[in-house]
């Protein structure tokens, strides 16, 4: 039986899924439905690990990728003033199993996207849909009505497909303000620099050699900051910081920023009858990890895999088998030490986070050492297809 599968959202997961099936299943009947009237574009810069790599190469896009992006080699925390806490080289093993790298999401959505877009129905939206059985039976915006074998959900933190039919919970905001975008500047010998303040957080991430995403964020419990003007967030909140922000911030004034809040889902959630999520759907955490684009080219690849070589229900089964502990993880690790700042931003507990960073070592660092020590996806895979038969859909 040919799969007749609809993908919700042509962002990074919706897109990756695009590749997946092409690669693995290109004989499916596949449906690709954006909101937006041409491809979208959310954010400035994206900072893809070595996990990343490892899920583009299976989806055949690493070369692609690698030949526009920009690959850093060391990993800075400092305090605000820019005093280096701890400086740790991804060269080294477990890191150096594939680049870490960063780029422009729009020249990543332009790999993802391709030279043909035919395929893609812009302007498009499900407005209800009924499962029933081992099918789905969706509406559009557009009046017409079709049954698919499965829906993916790939639109994104705030995925209307979640909310109808994997779960009503809303996001949960963390109390924190953040503004995103890439600026103009020689990166020579720059390497990513996280500077800490007892409240707020600067992040500059070379993408190119004359270019910095620039991202950061202050603890805003009321959300009063994302209506400031951005001069004066950043002559109340960032006046403090040294290093490489005094040369960036009239570049921050004039650029084009994104501006936003952190928030998260409350849990990873697991498909539910024909319905299926990837990527921030149902992943949406606070970019401490820098997981977002590895966490959505893992799902549309897994997915895509294992509806190549087993039928749809049991394919879903394996999906949540293999990949909700690892979100689940990964949310944990990544809003934990968020909430955990937030919740105690004192000077004594600035102090202690110090001390342990000079100790230890950048925080994110020791969140991707422990997940490069866990089993990659990939290998999950090909352990669970040699211990179960399998069957072509």
């Amino acid at each position: 039986m040919t799969l007749k599968i609809l993908t919700v959202g042509a962002g990074i997961a919706g897109l990756a899924f695009r590749e997946g099936l092409k690669r693995f299943l290109p004989h499916a009947r596949h449906t690709l439905v954006e909101e937006t009237s041409t491809p979208r574009v959310q954010g400035a810069g994206i900072a893809l690990p070595a996990m990343a790599i490892l899920a583009l190469k299976e989806l055949g896009l690493e070369k692609q990728v690698l030949a526009q992006a920009h690959q850093v080699t060391d990993i800075i925390y400092a305090k605000s003033n820019g005093s280096v806490l701890a400086k740790r080289s991804l060269l080294e093993a477990p890191f150096s199993v594939a680049p870490f790298v960063a780029m422009r999401r729009e020249a990543l959505q332009s790999i993802l996207l391709g030279s043909n877009t035919d395929d893609i129905q812009f302007g498009k939206t499900v407005t209800s849909l009924r499962q029933h059985s081992e099918k789905t039976a969706v509406t559009f915006n557009d009046g017409q009505t079709e049954v698919f074998d499965l829906v993916v959900a790939a639109d994104g933190a705030h995925s209307s497909i979640r909310s109808m039919a994997l779960s009503p919970k809303p996001l949960v905001d963390l109390g924190v303000t953040n503004w995103r975008c890439c600026v103009a500047f020689d990166t020579t010998g720059l390497q990513p620099t996280f500077m800490l303040g007892q409240k707020s957080v600067f992040l500059a991430y070379p993408i190119g050699p004359n270019e910095v995403y620039c991202y950061f964020h202050s603890v805003d419990p009321e959300g009063g900051l994302t209506t400031m003007p951005v001069t004066d967030v950043l002559e109340k909140h960032f006046s403090q910081y040294g290093r490489i922000f005094p040369d960036v911030k009239d570049k921050i004034i004039q650029a084009e920023r994104y501006v936003g809040r952190l928030q998260s889902v409350p849990e990873v959630f697991p498909h539910q009858g024909c319905v299926v999520g990837i990527g921030d759907a149902v992943t949406a955490c606070s970019p401490m990890l820098q997981f977002g684009g590895a966490g959505a080219f893992e799902g549309a690849a897994i997915l895509a895999k294992l509806l190549a070589s087993h039928a749809a229900p049991e394919a879903l089964k394996h999906y949540d088998q293999i990949m909700m502990p690892r979100a689940q993880w990964i949310l944990d690790n990544s809003d934990g030490p968020v909430v955990k700042a937030i919740g105690d931003n004192s000077r004594w507990s600035t102090l202690l986070r110090n001390m342990a960073i000079r100790q230890k070592g950048p925080l994110n660092m020791l969140g991707w050492r422990a997940l490069l020590a866990k089993e990659n996806p990939f290998v999950s895979l090909e352990r669970l297809n040699a211990s179960i038969p399998t069957h072509k859909p």
